[in-house]
């Protein structure tokens, strides 16, 4: 989760504002019953010796 605060907001053109649309769920976004795979970033992070920077509860290969 990333926490953002607005420190100004600018008013724009609606013209290049495009809709949005779920075109599909990322494979990651969790389900009853199945398994959740775990991203490949999270595990990169822990070989880099980052892996503290996750939650503590952030599932990882080596952790699992």
């Amino acid at each position: 989760m990333v926490r953002v605060r607005a420190c100004e907001v600018l008013i724009n053109c609606p013209r290049y504002v495009h809709k949005m649309e779920l075109v599909e769920r990322a494979r990651f976004v969790p389900k009853a019953d199945v398994q959740t795979p775990i991203a490949d970033w999270k595990q990169d992070m822990v070989e880099r010796g980052a892996g503290d920077l996750l939650r503590a509860d952030a599932p990882t290969r080596n952790s699992d």
